[in-house]
């Protein structure tokens, strides 16, 4: 289990999926990690829920930003190229 990061179900943020055609309608969620010196609110796009944990894979993870309030300032199309960009990371 090294390879993912364990959180509980409170520190999710959102969970959706891609709308614009270019980004492939993946699944993502948002999520605020406190351990993370920095971009704590982060995004990731392999993620399954076990009981009330989150596991997700490292390597589809990306920082989105450092606060929830400048997350509550994103808009749709940044957020979506940052969900496609953690899915690509992680298939490399």
């Amino acid at each position: 289990m090294g390879n993912y990061i364990k959180l509980q179900l409170e520190n999710i943020l959102t969970e959706g999926q891609t709308i614009a055609p270019e980004y492939c309608d993946k699944k993502y969620v948002i999520y605020y990690n406190p351990k993370e010196t920095r971009l704590k609110v982060r995004i990731n796009t392999d993620y399954y829920q076990n009981d009330n944990v989150m596991m997700l894979c490292k390597s589809y993870d990306r920082g989105l930003c450092d606060a929830i309030e400048e997350y509550e300032k994103l808009n749709l199309k940044y957020i979506e190229s940052q969900a496609y960009g953690s899915w690509m990371d992680g298939a490399r």
